[in-house]
C-alpha cells in the first residue's frame, strides 16, 4: 500500500504452484469513505470495531493495577459511587450541554 499509487486499499494475491489467483481491486480512502454510506449499520459497526482492535494496545501492567485499586476500592465502598445517570448529568453540565 502507500508508494506512487497514493493511500489505497487491496492487494493481489498470487499462489502460482497451486495455479490460484486472487484480485482484489484498490480503492483509495477517499473511495473507502464515499462507500460508508452503502454499507449497513452492522457493516459500519463492524469496520469500527475492526479499527479500534487494530489500535487497541491493551492496559499497561500500571495501569491494570489502578483498575485493580478501584475495583477494590469500589467492593469495600460502593456507596461512594455515582449513578450513571448523574454523572451524565454532571458531565453535560461541565461542557455545557
Amino acid at each position: 500500500m502507500g508508494g506512487s499509487r497514493g493511500t489505497t486499499f487491496g492487494e493481489k494475491i498470487s499462489n502460482a504452484s497451486a495455479g490460484e489467483h486472487a484480485i482484489f481491486s484498490f480503492m483509495s480512502f477517499a473511495e473507502v469513505l464515499e462507500e460508508l454510506p452503502a454499507l449497513s449499520l452492522a457493516q459500519r459497526q463492524e469496520l469500527v470495531a475492526r479499527a479500534i482492535q487494530l489500535d487497541d494496545q491493551g492496559l499497561s501492567i500500571a495501569q491494570e493495577a489502578l483498575v485493580q485499586e478501584r475495583l477494590e476500592a469500589h467492593r469495600a465502598s460502593p456507596e461512594s459511587s455515582v449513578p450513571f445517570s448523574k454523572m451524565k448529568q454532571q458531565l453535560r453540565s461541565l461542557v455545557g450541554l
